[in-house]
């Protein structure tokens, strides 16, 4: 099957298209939650987009109510299908960690791999970003990038971006697809990777207007395509119409 991920875009397509065991949990879930979470278009893509393609083993960058809606699908498509799907679920702040892990429901819990980590540069090219030291070695088939926090580095205070998918694609023998949670610092630098594989959706749902991105599959032959720093720069600006 041809793999294309599509958004929610709107409130009304949520509302119509909205699974109840999804919902149900998610609405118990946030009852218990200090987070205040995504938006339902966020938690209707994922889940949507996991449960058509079948998506096993699936990194999310950022716990919380997101964790929810993955592993919903995971759980619903082990029903359906009998193949088991797990969730690589990272996160940097204790309190956040805790409370994703104490409030997930009983019935999702072997499908989460909860994972309690700090933060560290990763590089690439001429790249830099924020990235989970201590993500497990899988290999992943799809990415949610809602993490980590990248807004301000250590050491001079610059923005950077969130740099997991980079990791992921490096250590990649097949093909990834992932979405992008507005980040973006993060979108820009991906564009730049995956070209025409990332499309970016104006979303509006329960009055919160926002951006998601999808990145259909892509390889690690992307980054082995990638030239020096400068040749990007030049690219940019030629593109700009600076040069």
């Amino acid at each position: 099957m041809k793999i294309v991920l599509k958004p929610t875009i709107d409130k009304n397509e949520f509302l119509e298209n909205v699974n109840p065991s999804l919902w149900n949990t998610i609405e118990e879930y946030m009852e218990k939650s200090s987070s205040v979470g995504c938006n339902s278009g966020d938690y209707s893509s994922l889940y949507n987009n996991i449960k058509k393609y079948k998506f096993t083993e699936v990194l999310e960058c950022g716990s919380g109510v997101t964790t929810v809606a993955i592993a919903q699908a995971l759980y619903d498509n082990m029903k359906e299908t009998g193949v088991f799907g797990r969730v690589t679920s990272m996160e940097s702040e204790k309190l956040f960690f805790d409370q994703s892990v104490n409030l997930l429901p009983d019935h999702l819990k072997k499908h989460v791999d909860f994972v309690l980590s700090p933060t560290c540069f990763g590089y690439y090219s001429f790249f830099r970003g924020m990235k989970y030291k201590n993500k497990p070695d899988r290999q992943y088939d799809f990415c949610w990038i809602d993490g980590p926090w990248h807004k301000i580095s250590d050491d001079d205070g610059r923005l950077t971006f969130s740099f997991d998918f980079i990791d992921v694609l490096k250590a990649s023998k097949g093909e990834v697809c992932g979405m992008v949670d507005g980040r973006y610092t993060t979108v820009f630098v991906l564009q730049i990777i995956v070209k025409d594989k990332l499309k970016t959706y104006n979303i509006e749902h329960s009055g919160y207007d926002g951006v998601i991105s999808m990145i259909d599959p892509v390889s690690v032959k992307t980054l082995k395509r990638m030239y020096s720093g400068e040749f990007y720069i030049r690219r940019i600006l030629k593109d700009s119409g600076l040069i």
